[in-house]
């Protein structure tokens, strides 16, 4: 009977109508070194990614943001105040803006291919790209999706914590904005609002996350 209907059918379709639909877990990472993998491992998969990428670039200790030896990933605590666009519901943070381009400054100009901005906030995004030559990568997180670079810069923009069911606190979209880097993580934002709330506390109150005050860097 089954061979009578695979022979009109797809067989995906007569598998997943007879329930013999064989699973199998695809582990195994190739995008980055296990230091960089593990927001995300932690966050959504219950750390049962495998890194095949070995451990070796250290670009933010190369610009002294980071001491040497330890994870490239970095939370940037910035003081700011989320706006909202006129007669919109997207957000923007002038202060955060400010500081992305004193940020940009540390990285060397032929870096700039290698760098992905995210934004969770399209009128975020549009400032930045007002503000910056074309050759830097702005995306929000959803035209993230499926890209990558070796550095990214996450702009989370928001200061106040929003109401339950806004896309800031949606596990799916912080997963995506954590994932894209090939050797490096910086995430700018209210630093008191990460890490006091999921998802993004997750992420951020690793052990492997150095985080320092956005006056620090000079």
């Amino acid at each position: 009977i089954l061979g009578q209907e695979l022979a009109g059918r797809a067989a995906l379709t007569v598998a997943i109508k007879t329930g013999r639909v064989p699973v199998v877990e695809l582990n195994d990472v190739y995008r980055a070194p296990p230091s960089l993998v593990a927001p995300y491992n932690r966050l959504s998969y219950g750390g049962k990614l495998f890194s095949k990428k070995a451990e070796g670039a250290y670009p933010l200790n190369e610009i002294g943001l980071i001491h040497s030896g330890i994870p490239q990933l970095l939370l940037i605590d910035v003081d700011g105040m989320q706006e909202r666009k006129e007669k919109t519901i997207t957000l923007y943070n002038l202060n955060e803006i400010k500081f992305r381009c004193s940020l940009l400054k540390k990285f060397p100009s032929h870096w700039t291919k290698d760098i992905m901005i995210i934004c969770l906030y399209k009128e975020q995004k549009r400032k930045i790209q007002s503000a910056l030559n074309k050759n830097f990568t702005v995306l929000t997180v959803d035209s993230a999706q499926g890209k990558e670079k070796s550095i990214v810069i996450l702009m989370t923009t928001r200061t106040v914590l929003p109401k339950m069911g806004s896309f800031f606190d949606s596990h799916e979209r912080c997963n995506f904005s954590v994932s894209r880097q090939q050797k490096a993580l910086i995430i700018l934002g209210k630093a008191s609002l990460l890490t006091t709330n999921k998802p993004w506390n997750t992420v951020v109150n690793g052990d492997d996350v150095t985080r320092i005050k956005a006056d620090q860097i000079k």
